[in-house]
C-alpha cells in the first residue's frame, strides 16, 4: 500500500495533478490551433450546476494529418467511439465528413465494431456509404451458440469469398454440415457487413478485421494513461515521429511500386504456378485452374472474375499468370494508390 501511494505521488509529481489539467484545456486547445493554422481542434462542457463547466468531450484533427490523407487517400476508414454514445458518434462524425470533405459517398467505406450508436450515426449522416463490420466481432457472438475450430474455420471462409457463387456454395455446404449455424448466420448477419463477394471495389481495400483502428489503439496503451494534457501531447509527438519515420522508410526505397506490395507480388507469384493461361484476344485470357476451376482475366481493365484483384488491386494469381505471357512487368498491374 505504502509503495503504490508513493507511485501516485511520483506520478503526480512528473504528469501533474489530474484534475488541474482539465483547467488547462482551453489555453491547450487555442496554442495547438495557433502552432498549427487551420487544425480543426475544439471541446465541448456540460453545466452541471457547479461553478465550473465539465468536460465532455475533445476532437483534434491536425493539418499535418489531413492534408497527408486527403492528398493520397484511399476511401476507407476504421471508426472506434464510445459504445452506446448516440449523441457523441453522431457529433464525432459529422465533425469527420467536414474534415474529409466527403461528398461521394458511394465511394466511401467505413469499418465499424457492431456499435448501435455509430451505427445509427453512420446510416442517418452518411446513408449511401458502404459499412463494414470486423468480422472477429460476428464470430465472437456466432461461437456463443455455435463454437468449434471446423466452424471457426468456415466462418472465416465464408467472409474471405471473393464472389458470390462461392458465398453461396459455402454457405450451402454450411447448412449440410451444421443447420443451426447456418440459420444463425441468415438471422443475425448481412453479407454486405462482413463478406468480401459483397464489398465494394472503389476503396481498393479488402480488409476483414478493423486492425486500421486496432493498431492505432495499442500504440497508444502508455498515452491513455496519462492525465489527459500528456495523454494529448503523447499522441501528438507519435504521429508527428510516425510520419517522419515513413518518410524517410520511403525515401530510402527506389521504384515505383512500395516495398511491401513488391513483397505481396511475389507470394502470388508462386500461387499464379497452378494457373494456366488462354489467351483469347484484346487483353483478355481465360484462366484454368489446376483443381478445375476457371476464371476470366482482363488485363486492360485490370478485372479477374474471382474479384481478387478488383477488391485489391494487386493482381490476382490469375492476373499474375496472365500477364506472364505478356512483356509487361507484374507491377504494372498494380493500382496508383500502391505507387
Amino acid at each position: 500500500m505504502a509503495r503504490y501511494r508513493a507511485k501516485k505521488k511520483a506520478e503526480k509529481l512528473i504528469e501533474g495533478d489530474y484534475a488541474a489539467q482539465y483547467n488547462k484545456l482551453w489555453n491547450y486547445c487555442r496554442e495547438v490551433k495557433r502552432a498549427n493554422l487551420v487544425s480543426n481542434v475544439f471541446m465541448t462542457v456540460t453545466e452541471d450546476g457547479e461553478e465550473q463547466d465539465r468536460f465532455e468531450r475533445l476532437y483534434m484533427c491536425l493539418l499535418a494529418c489531413k492534408k497527408g490523407f486527403l492528398a493520397g487517400y484511399r476511401p476507407i476508414s476504421g471508426l472506434d467511439v464510445e459504445v452506446e454514445n448516440k449523441l457523441t458518434s453522431k457529433w464525432f462524425v459529422t465533425e469527420l465528413v467536414t474534415d474529409l470533405d466527403i461528398k461521394d459517398e458511394d465511394k466511401w467505406t467505413f469499418m465499424t465494431d457492431k456499435q448501435k450508436g455509430l451505427i445509427q450515426a453512420l446510416h442517418k449522416l452518411l446513408p449511401v456509404v458502404e459499412h463494414r463490420m470486423r468480422v472477429q466481432h460476428i464470430y465472437n457472438n456466432f461461437k456463443k451458440q455455435h463454437s468449434g475450430l471446423a466452424l471457426n474455420d468456415r466462418i472465416w471462409s465464408l467472409a474471405r469469398a471473393s464472389y458470390k457463387n462461392l458465398f453461396v456454395a459455402l454457405m450451402m455446404a454450411l447448412k449440410e454440415f451444421n443447420e443451426g449455424a447456418f440459420k444463425w448466420l441468415v438471422d443475425n448477419t448481412t453479407p454486405q457487413y462482413w463478406v468480401r463477394a459483397y464489398f465494394c471495389t472503389s476503396p481498393k481495400c479488402d480488409i476483414l478485421l478493423n486492425n486500421l483502428c486496432e493498431s492505432f489503439n495499442s500504440s497508444i496503451l502508455e498515452a491513455r494513461d496519462r492525465p489527459i494534457l500528456g495523454m494529448l501531447e503523447t499522441i501528438r509527438l507519435y504521429l508527428m515521429a510516425r510520419m517522419e519515420t515513413k518518410r524517410e522508410w520511403m525515401r530510402k526505397s527506389s521504384g515505383s511500386v512500395c516495398p511491401k506490395i513488391l513483397k505481396k507480388l511475389e507470394k502470388v507469384k508462386n500461387a499464379a504456378s497452378r494457373c494456366i493461361a488462354t489467351y483469347s484476344g484484346d487483353w483478355f485470357y481465360e484462366m484454368r485452374f489446376m483443381y478445375g476451376d476457371r476464371y476470366s482475366v482482363n488485363l486492360a481493365s485490370m478485372k479477374c472474375s474471382c474479384r481478387r484483384w478488383e477488391l485489391n488491386s494487386i493482381p490476382c494469381s490469375h492476373a499474375m499468370s496472365a500477364s506472364a505471357l505478356t512483356k509487361e512487368p507484374p507491377k504494372s498491374f498494380v493500382h496508383e494508390f500502391y505507387s
